[in-house]
C-alpha cells in the first residue's frame, strides 16, 4: 500500500515544498549548497522535506541550528553568504512544524522567521509558496563559488578494493556452488568438498574485507 503521509504533521509533504525543491534542482550546478534549518542540526539530522530525488552528485544539503528568536537571522545570512554564488536557503512549513513539536518553538516562529528573511536587503527571494520559500544571498559580481570544495572533497565512490571485492564475490560463489553441486549431484566426487571449502575461505575473507572497507570509505 502507498501511504500519502505519516502519522505526524511534519511527515506530510505539501505541494509547494515539492515545487520549491524542484526550483532548486532546476537552477543548480555542480557544487550547489542548500542550507536548511532545524533543531537539532548536524550530520545525523534529516530534513523534513522532499529532498535528494534529483542531482545527487551536484547538490549538498547543509544543516544549521534554527535561531530561537526568528528575527535573529544574521548568522543564517552569514552562513549562506559563505557558500558563495549559487547557494540556496530553503524554509518549509513541514520543517517548522517538526521544530515546533520537537524543540518547543512557537507555532508563529515560521511566519516571523520568513518575514525577517524576506525583509532583509541582503537576501533575494527566488521562490515563494504557501508552505515553502527559497532565498539566495545578494553577492557582489565576481564573488567566487565556495561550495565546489564541499560537494566533491569527500571520498571517491570507488577504491582499489571495489574490483577486488567483486572478483572475490564471483570466486566465492563459483567455489561454493561447485561444492554444493558435487555434494548433491556427484557423490563419487565428495572427496573434493573439503578442498573446495578451504579454497573458498580466502575469497570470503577478501570479500568481507572489501565490504568493511566500503563502509569506511562511505562513512
Amino acid at each position: 500500500m502507498l501511504a500519502r503521509y505519516g502519522n505526524e504533521a511534519y511527515e506530510r509533504i505539501p505541494a509547494s515544498e515539492y515545487q520549491a525543491m524542484n526550483y532548486i534542482y532546476d537552477h543548480d550546478q555542480p557544487g550547489t549548497d542548500v542550507l536548511w534549518l532545524s533543531r537539532p542540526s548536524g550530520i545525523n539530522a534529516t530534513p523534513q522535506m522532499p529532498w535528494q530525488f534529483r542531482d545527487l552528485s551536484q547538490v549538498q544539503f547543509v544543516s544549521m541550528d534554527a535561531p530561537e528568536r526568528p528575527a535573529s537571522i544574521d548568522r543564517v545570512i552569514d552562513r549562506l553568504r559563505s557558500f558563495g554564488p549559487g547557494a540556496f536557503l530553503i524554509t518549509t512549513t513541514t520543517e517548522s512544524t517538526f521544530i515546533s513539536q520537537t524543540a518547543g518553538f512557537p507555532a508563529t516562529w515560521e511566519g516571523r522567521f520568513r518575514s525577517a528573511l524576506s525583509a532583509n536587503p541582503g537576501l533575494r527571494e527566488v521562490y515563494r509558496g504557501p508552505d515553502a520559500a527559497v532565498y539566495q544571498a545578494k553577492l557582489p559580481a565576481g564573488t567566487p563559488r565556495a561550495s565546489a570544495r564541499a560537494a566533491f572533497a569527500g571520498p571517491k565512490g570507488s577504491t582499489i578494493w571495489s574490483p577486488i571485492g567483486v572478483a572475490a564475490l564471483i570466486a566465492a560463489l563459483l567455489l561454493l556452488t561447485a561444492r554444493e553441486f558435487i555434494r548433491e549431484c556427484v557423490p563419487a566426487r565428495r572427496w573434493l568438498l573439503p578442498p573446495l571449502a578451504i579454497a573458498a575461505l580466502p575469497a570470503l575473507a577478501l570479500l568481507l574485507f572489501a565490504v568493511a572497507e566500503r563502509f569506511v570509505v562511505l562513512s
